[in-house]
């Protein structure tokens, strides 16, 4: 009775508009708009194609990748946005001016957390003597991640292989080293597995996998010498990607960068994705690993070594300092009983023809295809979502609304709307939270000077994507090919409200 004169009150002040408050309540979240800023290639040399993108401090990291280009001597490419970055003056600007420079960072082995194992970079001792030379940075396909000042690189294809297109056993590179680029020394170190605590193995090598990382455990959260230090700590995740033969693959492993330990986390739940022949893609937010496919999203909740989150970390698990919470289990949360009668909450399918019928369709206002890329987006106030791009054509972009961050104005916004909702069953749908639902983003149509409109090619694959996680609501895509091969030279900067 409590939370249905709740919901009652909260409508009729929405409804009298008693309250700015209360007013803000009634405005729905989504959709959101995307505008779309051209940065100008200063450089022939980044017309890449199977690169990846890192945003650290107003510098845009570009790392490998493949060009139209001969490219004997591969490095890091770095652009230098503007100061005043995110001002009125250049939110206003149809384009962004950078510096650039390429960069070849030294192999830094002086110290214990950047030093190599042994003298070698750590292949594989069948291949080590062939590719112990190779440039860290020759590599399409690849993954990346960053924590802080630091870019962690790793799997992916050579890209001085014959055909770099084609996976083959000389050209695929093996997990057992992470590439580490230091920011703040231009500088890089070549890190290796610890094989004796890695007890489930390394994972086998891939390309096209997804790569996230979460900052714990923090420097020196455990004994010196056996665990992060303030030069490397945190953890990175990585999930699927495509094996030698070109099979996908679904497993998810984390590194932990402190002890060089991976470790093996639980298949993503069975059903979700033996319908889509694509590996989905992984993010960290918050103490919390979601996976997404075109059809299906689910998480798992991280006992991390985290002073503001101390949970019991899973038996399992006990000796990582990343685990898990709970039964460690993925947690499915779309489709849920609420998207469709036939799917039983937390995604269990109770015959085969449900299966069928429920998997066929894509979700409502969600991607109708393959997703190649996810990045959280903050829009303040607590409130974050999970962008998707697909993997062909980057103008088509979905939002999946996950939790509000707690005691927030989104997380307060939100059990209004959901106990008003629960309480007055003639309230629309558009009434709702939005909380685990998709939404399309709508593409602003701001035309160019010539009457162009100023936007990425229709057809494009393999560009890099990064969030710009110190302004939330903006990422950036760089390069790609088109439909008939050409490689882009150019980026774009693309901000939501």
């Amino acid at each position: 009775m409590a939370e249905a004169v709740a919901g009652f009150y909260a409508v009729e002040s929405i409804l009298e508009g008693a309250a700015v408050g209360a007013l803000a309540v009634s405005q729905q979240t989504v959709p959101l708009h995307a505008h779309f800023k051209k940065v100008s290639s200063p450089s022939a040399g980044l017309a890449l194609s199977g690169s990846t993108v890192s945003i650290i401090k107003n510098k845009i990291y570009l790392v490998g990748g493949e060009t139209l280009r001969e490219q004997e001597d591969y490095g890091v490419h770095v652009l230098s946005l503007p100061p005043d970055f995110g001002s009125s003056r250049t939110d206003a600007a149809k384009s962004i001016d950078i510096d650039y420079e390429l960069l070849k960072p030294g192999l830094e082995s002086e110290r214990r957390p950047l030093q190599l194992e042994n003298g070698q970079l750590g292949e594989h001792s069948s291949s080590r003597k062939k590719q112990s030379h190779r440039s860290p940075w020759s590599r399409i396909k690849h993954a990346a991640t960053s924590i802080e000042d630091k870019c962690y690189i790793l799997g992916g294809l050579s890209a001085t292989a014959t055909d770099s297109r084609t996976s083959n056993t000389d050209s695929i590179i093996p997990l057992n080293t992470i590439t580490v680029y230091d920011t703040l020394r231009t500088s890089y170190a070549v890190i290796q597995a610890d094989s004796t605590k890695c007890t489930e193995g390394i994972p086998e090598p891939r390309y096209s996998a997804s790569c996230t990382s979460s900052p714990y455990p923090p420097p020196m959260s455990i004994a010196a010498g056996q665990g992060p230090s303030l030069d490397l700590h945190g953890t990175v995740f990585l999930h699927g990607g495509y094996d030698v033969s070109g099979q996908p693959l679904n497993d998810t492993w984390t590194f932990d960068i402190g002890t060089r330990a991976w470790h093996k986390f639980p298949t993503t739940v069975e059903e979700a994705v033996q319908d889509d022949s694509t590996p989905g893609r992984i993010v960290y937010v918050e103490h919390r690993l979601w996976y997404l496919n075109r059809r299906t999203v689910m998480y798992l909740d991280l006992a991390e070594h985290d002073p503001e989150h101390n949970e019991a970390v899973s038996q399992d698990t006990a000796a990582l300092s990343t685990g898990r919470v709970g039964s460690g289990q993925w947690q499915v949360v779309y489709p849920s009983a609420q998207h469709d009668p036939a799917v039983p909450a937390g995604g269990a399918q109770s015959s085969d023809t449900e299966k069928q019928d429920t998997t066929a369709v894509p979700p409502q206002n969600g991607p109708s295809g393959p997703t190649e890329h996810v990045i959280p987006i903050s829009t303040g106030a607590g409130r974050t979502y999970l962008l998707t791009l697909s993997a062909t054509k980057p103008q088509t972009m979905h939002l999946f609304q996950i939790p509000s961050s707690a005691k927030t104005a989104a997380s307060i916004k939100d059990a209004v709307r959901d106990k008003a909702t629960a309480a007055i069953q003639s309230l629309s749908d558009s009434w709702k939270s939005g909380k685990h639902e998709w939404s399309k983003v709508e593409v602003v149509q701001s035309s160019m000077a010539e009457g162009e409109i100023g936007r990425p090619d229709q057809t494009l694959s393999d560009f890099a994507v990064a969030g710009m996680e110190e302004y939330g609501d903006k990422f950036v895509i760089w390069g790609g090919h088109t439909a008939d091969g050409h490689v882009e030279n150019e980026g774009w900067i693309i901000g939501l409200d």
